[in-house]
């Protein structure tokens, strides 16, 4: 199936915002889907694969890697959607590396949740090659101003709105144990919440359904060019 790694280059970034929305998203057309939640307080992991994360209590910086490789054979069968710590990326990094994911025959994807300052780590790129992404925080949109990254177009590019300042919200909506989809149907929320939770995932959506779409087509390219070579 596949594997998408999300990471920032600093916690409080959006990781599990992106994460909560991406399930929303794939859940749409894929009901096997599980989530990895590799961070301290297992939030997200809890919300969406509680099973999992009960089971199997992974933390990248103080895990062999022979242990983490139950994440490669997670992935051959289902939809893997995997938190990482901003404290993890080197560890993380080495990971990747000694476990070789490009040969596995499968997609490995990685997403980048910028707030704006930080460059998107070079390693991510050499490793994941045309499979890593950029999500933009927009919370932190005043960062984005001055903000350029050359090497990302708009086809590697996701919105993730910042719309939800709320402190009382935010940690109802983080400590549920439900997904945002079950906020966006329940009347009992603030309409605008609701409205706001439901734009989320839709640009959320339409970012992703678009990387996927130049995706599909630079594939076709590819095999038509190998074919006529």
């Amino acid at each position: 199936m596949s594997i998408h790694f999300i990471g920032s280059d600093r916690g409080q970034a959006g990781k599990s915002w992106f994460i909560r929305a991406l399930v929303e998203v794939l859940a749409r057309t894929d009901e096997r889907i599980i989530v990895v939640d590799a961070s301290l307080d297992k939030r997200i992991g809890m919300t969406y694969s509680p099973a999992f994360n009960q089971a199997y209590n992974l933390q990248f910086a103080t895990q062999a890697f022979y242990d983490l490789d139950v994440l490669l054979d997670l992935g051959s069968e289902h939809t893997l959607i995997v938190k990482i710590p901003a404290g993890d990326r080197e560890v993380f990094i080495q990971w990747v590396r000694e476990s070789e994911i490009e040969s596995l025959g499968f997609p490995c994807f990685y997403w980048f949740v910028s707030t704006g300052k930080e460059d998107y780590p070079p390693e991510i790129l050499d490793l994941f090659g045309q499979q890593a992404f950029i999500v933009e925080n927009h919370h932190f949109r005043e960062n984005f101003k001055s903000f350029e990254q050359p090497v990302f177009d708009e086809t590697k590019r996701v919105i993730l709105l910042g719309l939800i300042n709320n402190p009382i919200e935010i940690y109802q909506i983080e400590n549920s144990q439900q997904p945002l989809s079950c906020f966006v149907s329940n009347p009992q929320v603030p309409l605008l919440t609701r409205s706001r939770i439901y734009r989320l995932i839709n640009t959320v959506a339409d970012g992703v359904e678009s990387i996927s779409t130049h995706s599909s087509h630079r594939d076709r390219m590819s095999h038509y060019a190998g074919h006529s070579a």
